[in-house]
């Protein structure tokens, strides 16, 4: 089942149960064996602001050890919830321990279009948490909305989303962002709570932690995917090439995006063959 616009929230796109209890399982298990997940919930990987660019040096869990289910995943999520959806060149893997002090895992927060492209995608596997959506109703189009200070007035919208064990969730369109001539204004933040007490966890999870991957396109790759039609990373249905580029480029890259590694050398794998992107499960 794939629920679109989520409670109102337009390009929110969830799908509750999105993996067998196999492949959960599989994925949970990768990420404390393969994947290492240290003791204060942060993967060993994600020190690597690029998981899987090839141009990078080794690290923990570098791109030619993903687990064969990440690939299969983000193909799913291609064909099933986004078919637009660009082949990722950024990978987190995060782990939430169940006595973490607070409610709140991830603090309110939004992707910036001028790092990130499209689209964001979130997996939740072992337990369940909340994905929390918050937005600012501004009146005026000004960086960071001043209704978020404790002295501002204005009524903020919220929506909490239950994200199952297994879930899967897109952030596309308006629950993205508030569009290319505003960049945070008007935004769709969001936020993970953490710990809820919600369901039990498996069986095979008795530690009652939750682990998640997340993945992106960055904008540079985003921009270089488009604007020279690389068939493996454009998805099953890519749309009009030339619009989705020119959005892309009209908002300005962030400094730190701009110098990350080549692309070159990862198109060129992907062509290769020599990474398993068209894994299915």
């Amino acid at each position: 089942r794939v629920i679109r616009d989520y409670g109102g929230v337009r390009g929110l796109i969830v799908a509750p149960r999105f993996l067998s209890e196999a492949a959960e399982r599989r994925l949970f298990e990768s990420m404390g064996a393969t994947c290492k997940v240290n003791s204060n919930g942060r993967s060993d990987m994600t020190n690597a602001p690029r998981l899987l660019d090839v141009t990078q040096a080794p690290r923990p869990c570098a791109r030619h050890e993903y687990p064969v289910d990440v690939w299969r995943t983000i193909n799913a999520v291609r064909e099933h919830l986004f078919p637009e959806m660009l082949l990722p060149d950024f990978a987190l893997f995060w782990g939430y321990q169940p006595t973490r002090a607070g409610r709140v895992a991830f603090q309110r927060h939004y992707d910036s279009k001028r790092s990130y492209g499209e689209t964001v995608v979130g997996v939740s596997l072992g337990r369940e948490s909340v994905l929390v959506m918050e937005r600012c109703p501004c009146t005026q189009h000004v960086r960071g909305c001043k209704c978020f200070t404790k002295a501002s007035t204005a009524r903020v919208e919220r929506d909490n989303v239950p994200l199952p064990r297994g879930s899967a969730y897109v952030l596309s369109g308006p629950s993205r962002d508030a569009g290319p001539d505003s960049d945070r204004a008007d935004a769709w933040y969001h936020a993970i709570a953490w710990p809820t007490p919600l369901t039990p966890s498996p069986a095979w999870n008795p530690s009652g932690e939750r682990r998640s991957i997340t993945l992106r396109a960055t904008k540079p790759w985003s921009e270089y995917v488009l604007g020279r039609n690389v068939a493996e990373a454009l998805g099953p249905t890519p749309g009009d090439v030339s619009a989705r580029l020119r959005r892309q480029r009209q908002l300005p890259t962030d400094h730190d995006a701009s110098t990350r590694a080549q692309h070159d050398a990862l198109a060129g794998a992907l062509r290769a063959g020599a990474l398993p992107y068209r894994s299915r499960f």
